[in-house]
């Protein structure tokens, strides 16, 4: 995958309500992970590399269902169902 250093140069911050916290810091390696997943296929598809890369992004899909799946762990040992419920629609399963 080529490297967008323009991109990847900038230490951005999202606004997570406890970034300190474990969850927090998962949260936060998910979302610059997706972020940078859908401007990479966003590039891919604008110069007509999709297959050329889709093991990357099959790979970056497989990394952030980890994430998700220790958030749930999280959220279960925090008792809150609710949030794991919600945690689990955002699964990617390698679609």
């Amino acid at each position: 995958m080529p490297e967008y250093k323009i991109y990847m140069q900038k230490n951005r911050k999202l606004p997570i309500v406890e970034p300190e916290s474990e969850a927090g810091k998962i949260e936060m390696a998910y979302l610059s992970s997706l972020y940078r997943d859908l401007y990479e296929q966003d590039e891919a598809e604008a110069t007509g590399k999709q297959n050329e890369y889709q093991d990357t992004f099959d790979s970056a899909d497989i990394e952030m269902d980890k994430d998700i799946l220790r958030l749930i762990n999280t959220a279960c040992k925090s008792e809150r169902p609710s949030r794991a419920l919600d945690l689990v629609n955002s699964l990617r399963l390698s679609e």
